[in-house]
Parts: structure tokens; sequence; C-alpha cells
């Protein structure tokens, strides 16, 4: 069902905007991973238009005016210390003339890896958080990469109490954000925790952020 809805999304639409995030996690002379957060430069995508339908016409040009801003390009992690947590904060500006407002999902091409190693996903203290729903993430013995939204009324509403994360997913997008409105913001806490057996290696990812009209 939830694979459905959001084929018929895709279909859907005539344009989104796609940002592209990528991790990189380096390794230290002493065994400690550092991680790295870098924007890449957005890409406006548009689909081939054939005949009008009732659902087209009713869309047009979702995007006449959309841009999506974040408070900063670069995001380091320093060195992570085996079972102890780092967080880093990205806020998101949004701004759009799409009079019913917009969407933010995500998506990553595949968990922080270095060739057949990788940082899992987390799976929240109860093992319970998905990517589409979140859960309560505080145990210094709980490991991996996680991301949370705070500080605005467009967040999920599963990110309402404090220490809610999601892991992330390279399956289908999740989303994180919406609102109706033509201005919004919200800040996305990023985390990571890793065990002392984790491997010291450059890991590296790709997160996709999709910026899409409400319907």
């Amino acid at each position: 069902m939830k694979y459905t809805r959001y084929t018929a999304l895709f279909i859907c639409l005539l344009t989104y905007l796609s940002i592209h995030m990528s991790c990189l996690a380096q390794s230290s002379v002493n065994g400690n991973i550092m991680l790295e957060l870098h924007e890449v430069t957005p890409t406006m995508y548009q689909t081939k238009q054939t005949a009008p339908s009732p659902l087209t016409q009713q869309i047009k040009n979702p995007l006449s005016y959309t841009a999506l801003a974040f408070s900063q390009p670069f995001l380091s992690f320093g060195f992570v210390v085996p079972g102890e947590s780092v967080s880093r904060e990205n806020t998101l500006q949004i701004q759009t003339s799409q009079k019913r407002g917009t969407s933010v999902w995500i998506l990553q091409d595949k968990p922080l890896s270095a060739g057949t190693a990788s940082i899992t996903n987390t799976t929240c203290d109860t093992g319970s958080c998905s990517p589409s729903q979140a859960g309560v993430w505080q145990s210094p013995l709980t490991y991996g990469f996680g991301i949370r939204c705070e500080n605005s009324e467009s967040c999920l509403s599963d990110f309402s109490q404090d220490h809610m994360y999601r892991p992330l997913t390279n399956k289908t997008p999740s989303l994180i954000m919406k609102s109706n409105k033509t201005s919004y913001s919200g800040t996305l806490l990023y985390k990571i925790n890793i065990p002392a057996s984790q491997i010291p290696l450059p890991y590296a990812n790709t997160a996709t952020y999709l910026l899409i009209p409400n319907l």
C-alpha cells in the first residue's frame, strides 16, 4: 500500500526539486571516525509532458518558484569516539509559490559504507523505529546513524517528543517535513554513535532531499 501511494505521487508530478547531500566518515590515526556532510548543487527535474489529463490540468506549473536553502553547506562531526554520540544540525528554509505548500522527503543511496564495511542505520533504543516512524534514541549502547526533525510545526508528528529519531532508507523516500505555507523552516538533527568494534575506514554515502508540492 505504501509503495503504491509513493508511486502514484511521483507519477502525478510534473516537476520536483532534488537536493543531494553526501556524508563522509574518515578514519583518524587513533582509530576514531570523522563524519562530514557536504551540500551538492540542487538539480531541477522535469518529466516529459504528454496529453493533459484532469490531474495535470489542475497542477499545471507546481513549482513556478521554489527554493530550498540549508543554514550550512558543510557539516563536520569531527572525530567520533565509540560510545559517545555526536550530533550536528542543519536548518532548512523553504519558499515556494505553490499555494498548497510543499513536502520534504529524504532518501539515502546506501548506509554509510566503505567497501564491505558499513555504519548501520539506527534502530533506536527499543529496536522499533523505522524510516517512517521515529523512536527514542538515548542509550549510549545503541549504535548507528539517524535523523530527527525539530523546532518546527512542519516536522512530522512522530518527532514531537525529545530524542525521537528515524533511520534513513535507501528503498523509498521518507516524508520528514510538510507544510501548507509558502514559507517555512525546520531543523534536521543528524546523529551518529559507533561501537568500539567499528572498523576505522573512510565511510560515505549520499542523502537526497526531494521537495515536492502538496496535492
